[in-house]
């Protein structure tokens, strides 16, 4: 379930708002907004419609979240996540291709798929971990 406080709620009403999610058997999320706070209270629906938010005065809104990965879904965080690999940010606006080898065998071979990748426009190298091969195995047989 998703809480949007009104405007002039403040960070110690969400605290008092999280207290009671907590009480209710439910796990609290804070999600500070630049205009509203939000709140999240995750758990078993029949208990989040029994502890009634949206009588608190200082509740805007409740809505319900619908989606199976409560968590990571835009009801809960409708903002792109952007991480940084290096200085490219990656999840904003801009599409950003990252390639390389399933497996790093060598440097040599890593510098020159690289060198490919950045030349077809990937912005990012990633590589797999060296995987031995069974055809590249020697076996010795102990006597």
């Amino acid at each position: 379930m998703i809480i949007i406080l009104k405007p002039q709620a403040t960070e110690q009403d969400a605290k008092g708002l999280l207290n009671q999610i907590e009480q209710c058997g439910l796990k609290p999320l804070y999600m500070p907004g630049v205009e509203r706070i939000v709140l999240g209270a995750l758990g078993d629906e029949r208990v989040l419609q029994q502890c009634h938010f949206e009588a608190n005065p200082l509740v805007e809104e409740v809505k319900p979240i619908l989606t199976k990965y409560k968590r990571v879904s835009r009801d809960v965080q409708p903002h792109d996540s952007v991480v940084n690999i290096g200085n490219v940010p990656v999840g904003g606006q801009d599409f950003v291709v990252m390639a390389g080898p399933c497996s790093v065998e060598s440097e040599p071979q890593l510098l020159s798929v690289a060198e490919r990748v950045k030349t077809h426009g990937a912005r990012v190298l990633r590589g797999g971990a060296f995987k031995p091969r069974t055809s590249l195995m020697i076996f010795k047989a102990w006597e």
